[in-house]
């Protein structure tokens, strides 16, 4: 496997006055399925709490969308589109690619570095953030990519 270092700082650092401009909300900081409630209400899915606000904080919302989508104690498949249409927005581009990149980054460091707990809760959030790792270099690309669309946006 091969990582481009370079590429990696030269991206992110163009990231950084992005990430900066984003809008400043208070944050759960631990989302997750399984600290959500839900109840059914004439057909539909609808949230009646979020549990577990020891870790809030305030940054970007989009933040929070991405935690949602990869941290995951099973194996449960993607975010399904209703949840983020139900939410009122899709994380955006291209901080989407962006914390991917950081949260990806993350869990393998723990993984790697043998951080985590010995029942491995989030063992299949560490094992995408490993295969993520193996195309590592073509992420860094896409966020080149959505960095230079978000430039030529006015």
């Amino acid at each position: 496997m091969h990582f481009d270092l370079p590429s990696m700082k030269n991206v992110l650092k163009q990231a950084v006055p992005l990430l900066n401009e984003s809008p400043v909300v208070l944050l759960h900081n631990d989302p997750h399925p399984w600290n959500v409630l839900v109840n059914e209400v004439a057909g539909h899915w609808t949230c009646s709490a979020w549990l577990d606000w020891e870790y809030a904080w305030s940054g970007d919302p989009v933040w929070d969308l991405v935690r949602t989508d990869l941290f995951r104690l099973k194996r449960i498949g993607p975010t399904p589109d209703a949840f983020y249409e139900g939410y009122g927005a899709f994380p955006r581009e291209p901080n989407r690619s962006i914390y991917e990149l950081s949260i990806n980054l993350w869990m393998a460091d723990q993984y790697l570095d043998g951080e985590i707990d010995e029942e491995r809760v989030l063992m299949p959030t560490y094992e995408a953030a490993m295969q993520y790792l193996g195309r590592i270099d073509e992420a860094v690309v896409r966020i080149g990519n959505e960095l230079e669309r978000a430039d030529r946006l006015p």
